[in-house]
């Protein structure tokens, strides 16, 4: 048996848009600068792919030579009585005497009148992009220009021209409602997404976790706390004494992934994995875009997240299971640094990093976790899955891609990821309402709220939906012709998702039908599927 301390650093699909009403002009940067009348200066691009709110790019505002910076927009259409410019804003560092500014022309440029402003609020300023809305009606039926300018003319500014300064748009439309946006978290692995579920169980009562940590009957975990001497009333006793002195909460918000913080933690532990060391700095040869020696922090920028990270990482996981009660245990560790970032309410993202394999000392599992925390944003996020063992708790292959989220009241959407998971941002606090549709289950709606701008968790145990889920040519069974069917649309119309249905599925029919037992073909057949799924998974990771 291996026992092996743990590393904590503090804080340094398929899917369709929910419908909408009607959107007259769209600009999100990802044509170019085509239309687009760049009032930047040189030393910084206007369109940047490092922080965008959707799509691969969006317009970026700075003031490195302390003079008011701009770009112009003229939409082909004319607002009508009830539209609305919409866009989503992020001002990140701006002292106050920095505006971030819209103004319309209706003479082609010749003069500019204010429709919005927002001054700067400091740094590191917004975390999160959130939807801004300006009524159009006083200019219906005109010829209208758009100029969105970063203002400065005197006093104290912010010179840098970096993405975490100055201000960020992205998604411009004029409409009466905005087209809603897809927010994905990446693809996180089943595995990825049941370490998700264990730490946010424990979020949710860091009392009612130790209880449970404390009866595992797990031999890796319970070898580990003997080896390191720690007794089950110990455990729970120890637990105790945080909550009671404040080193930890005992009740924090659950964590949504963010891709960002997925993809750093899942390219930190491929370092580790390959160059066999456990560590929170970046080895002599990791995978890029990191460089030797990259910080946490130094990591997660390098792929566009604007913000500082706390991490976990552990090299030696034999299983999700002992990887979390390692982190949460924390035996080896007096100061107890992964427990107390484990439960700090103060973070509200996260990136869960497991790569599977050995190397020396190394694996099976190396994990890395991320954990962010945005201003201005809260995320409704939870798992959709099917409970195949009764649990009542998230099981690897029991997540459920392709069920599209809505929550209306946030300008974006989620499609559930193959493992289940999904997020949604909202920006104020209040009564939401959401909607889980497709991917072969049951529409469901349930109301939730969001308080004082912290996440909730929704999930949705998924009933499958009345007809055949997996009966892809519709002939009321499911067996091995609609595996025919999903392969040979595979990537075009069906994913790995749907190979998952399919699978679950196989066997059922209508009343009216009968189904043969599977032959040896078409396990063959499952066989293959699930091989070409897995090396698909491996190489997006």
């Amino acid at each position: 048996m291996r026992f092996y301390f743990l590393i904590a650093a503090a804080a340094v699909a398929s899917g369709a848009a929910p419908a909408s009403a009607q959107t007259l002009w769209f600009e999100g940067g990802e044509s170019g600068l085509a239309g687009v009348i760049d009032g930047t200066s040189s030393g910084y691009p206007l369109l940047q792919d490092s922080v965008v709110a959707e799509g691969r790019y969006a317009f970026h505002l700075a003031n490195p030579n302390a003079t008011t910076e701009w770009f112009v927009v003229d939409p082909d259409v004319s607002p009508l009585a009830d539209s609305k410019l919409f866009f989503l804003s992020r001002l990140g560092g701006a002292t106050s005497e920095q505006t971030a500014r819209v103004e319309v022309s209706t003479n082609g440029g010749g003069s500019w009148s204010p429709i919005y402003t927002q001054p700067g609020a400091g740094y590191p300023g917004e975390g999160a992009f959130s939807q801004r809305a300006v009524d159009l009606a006083p200019y219906a039926g005109l010829d209208v220009s758009l100029r969105f300018g970063m203002h400065f003319s005197v006093g104290t500014y912010f010179p840098q021209s970096s993405v975490d300064a100055g201000w960020i748009v992205d998604s411009i439309q004029i409409g009466d409602t905005p087209q809603k946006l897809r927010y994905a978290i990446g693809e996180p692995t089943a595995k990825e997404q049941l370490m998700l579920e264990h730490v946010n169980r424990s979020r949710a009562d860091a009392l009612a976790e130790a209880q449970r940590l404390a009866g595992s009957t797990d031999p890796d975990i319970t070898s580990a706390m003997q080896y390191f001497g720690v007794t089950p009333q110990g455990l729970v006793s120890s637990f105790q004494d945080n909550v009671s002195s404040g080193l930890i909460d005992r009740h924090a918000q659950p964590l949504a992934f963010e891709g960002a913080l997925v993809e750093a933690a899942r390219l930190h532990s491929q370092d580790q994995l390959e160059n066999a060391f456990q560590g929170h700095y970046s080895s002599s040869d990791p995978p890029a875009p990191f460089l030797p020696g990259y910080s946490p922090t130094a990591r997660v920028r390098a792929l566009g997240y604007a913000s500082g990270v706390a991490e976990n990482v552990y090299a030696y996981g034999e299983s999700v299971e002992h990887a979390h009660a390692g982190f949460d245990i924390d035996w080896g560790v007096p100061s107890l640094g992964h427990r107390i970032t484990i439960h700090n309410d103060v973070y509200k993202e996260v990136g869960i990093g497991i790569v599977e394999g050995r190397n020396g000392q190394v694996g099976p599992l190396a994990v890395t976790q991320n954990f962010g925390a945005p201003r201005g944003v809260a995320y409704i996020t939870g798992v959709v899955f099917e409970d195949l063992d009764g649990d009542a708790f998230y099981d690897e292959g029991e997540g459920r891609g392709g069920v599209t989220v809505d929550v209306v009241g946030s300008p974006y959407f989620a499609v559930t990821s193959d493992s289940g998971g999904y997020a949604v941002p909202v920006s104020a606090d209040g009564s939401y309402q959401v909607s889980f549709s497709g991917g072969g289950f049951e529409d469901y709606f349930v109301p939730t709220s969001i308080a004082g701008l912290r996440n909730t968790k929704v999930d949705y145990l998924a009933v499958v939906a009345s007809g055949l889920a997996g009966d892809f040519n519709n002939d009321g069974r499911v067996d091995a012709a609609d595996y025919t069917v999903w392969r040979d649309a595979l990537g075009a119309e069906y994913g790995a998702a749907d190979y998952q249905t399919w699978a679950a599925a196989y066997g059922r029919a209508e009343p009216s039908a009968t189904v043969p037992e599977p032959g040896a073909a078409a396990l063959a057949a499952a066989g293959v599927a699930a091989l070409v799924v897995r090396r698909v998974r491996r190489a997006n990771a």
